[in-house]
């Protein structure tokens, strides 16, 4: 019951109160089953889900824990409990930038479930984590098909506007840049990005781990930067009508800035509001954003389900009051930005600071042996002037 409740909260985005409530459930596993139980293991599995939220290095450490009660009770590698904690494992690795033992947990998982084919198909085969660790490692060759299936997969389970398949989207034009393909890729950003950066899609993914996906875009982002910066002044450049370094510039400036609108948007943005109906407004637009977060991972479970155990009725439904609801916050959102039109939200009375207009940026991404990719962007009669200095 107990973890039944935490997973709720999760979907909540209620990741504090979700933590105690799984603890909760772990101390009480333990006192009356003992530390090697495979009762224990799960909930401690459960547990590294909801920590990884926010701290993969903790998680990692419970999850590795879980997997050694799998071991000693004699769960064997190739059963699906213990595919699933090695995912998560994978899961947090590659959220840490561990992307070499990320790639051998997969590779272990690919191994222990080689005679369940279907098994690893269903759970493992589109894992946009490993695309993107093996992207990072060098092997795009491996990684492509990887976030093809992962693509196909969020195309059909929850649709082509939603976060989750503009991240696998983004991902797969991170994997053409590196083989070369640069005005497919340029299309596939341009397609992924505004999903990506859209505060109206952040419910889609209030499930999900945000530390991993806050990876993920990271990656996304350089990678579209890197490449805006390869075809300045080139034909493709021009065909696309855009100006690669005022782009440039403007994907890393909406970088910055979001996590800032991450911290603030719960609560700062009722304490904006100078009347109650705008307050009221917000309220229920934060409070549709959580309802559509909770359907969506019912939505996957249901979808998760053996074919042959689905019912058709119940996805219909939860189809149409996903829909139903993203309209309904759609318009809240809509309104809100009508009474804020023209008006600056104010800040806290606790806010100071300097502002700092720029002449020279310059964007470093580390490399091996010293080879660091190092973009620079110069300010120039109103507007910048890109070019990509030697390490």
């Amino acid at each position: 019951m107990l973890k039944e409740h935490a997973r709720n909260l999760v979907a909540q985005g209620r990741n504090v109160e979700a933590e105690i409530e799984a603890r909760k459930a772990l101390s009480l596993t333990l006192a009356r089953l003992g530390k090697n139980s495979q009762d224990t293991a799960h909930r401690l599995r459960g547990l590294a889900e909801i920590v990884a939220q926010d701290r993969n290095g903790d998680a990692e450490k419970l999850i590795r824990a879980s997997l050694d009660i799998y071991r000693q009770s004699g769960v064997p590698d190739s059963s699906l409990i213990v595919a699933i904690a090695r995912g998560i494992l994978a899961k947090s690795l590659t959220a840490q930038g561990k992307f070499a033992e990320a790639i051998a947990t997969y590779d272990k998982i690919e191994k222990d479930l080689k005679t369940a084919p279907v098994m690893f198909d269903q759970f493992f085969a589109g894992s946009l984590d490993r695309s993107v660790a093996l992207a990072a490692a060098g092997r795009a060759d491996e990684a492509r098909p990887v976030a093809a299936k992962a693509l196909q997969q969020a195309v059909k389970t929850v649709g082509n506007k939603h976060y989750k398949t503009a991240e696998a989207r983004g991902v797969t034009a991170m994997i053409m840049v590196k083989n070369g393909r640069n005005a497919p890729a340029l299309i596939a950003f341009q397609g992924a990005l505004p999903i990506l950066l859209s505060r109206s899609r952040q419910s889609d993914t209030a499930s999900s781990s945000r530390a991993g996906r806050d990876r993920r875009l990271g990656l996304i982002l350089e990678s579209y930067i890197g490449l805006l910066a390869d075809i300045r002044g080139t034909p493709l450049e021009r065909s696309a009508g855009l100006d690669a370094a005022a782009e440039a510039f403007r994907i890393a400036d909406i970088a910055r800035s979001r996590s800032v609108q991450g911290a603030l948007a719960a609560s700062g943005a009722r304490a904006a509001a100078g009347n109650k109906d705008l307050a009221d407004l917000i309220r229920r637009e934060q409070d549709a954003r959580q309802q559509i977060s909770a359907l969506f991972g019912l939505f996957a479970n249901v979808l998760a389900a053996p074919a042959g155990q689905q019912n058709p009725a119940a996805i219909k439904s939860l189809r149409t009051r996903i829909d139903n609801l993203r309209q309904a916050r759609a318009a809240l959102a809509e309104e809100i930005e009508r009474r804020f039109k023209g008006e600056d939200v104010p800040s806290p009375g606790f806010w100071g600071g300097y502002r700092l207009i720029p002449e020279r940026i310059e964007f470093w991404q580390g490399r091996l042996n010293r080879l660091h990719d190092r973009l620079e962007y110069t300010r120039v009669d109103g507007g910048w002037t890109a070019r990509r200095r030697y390490p």
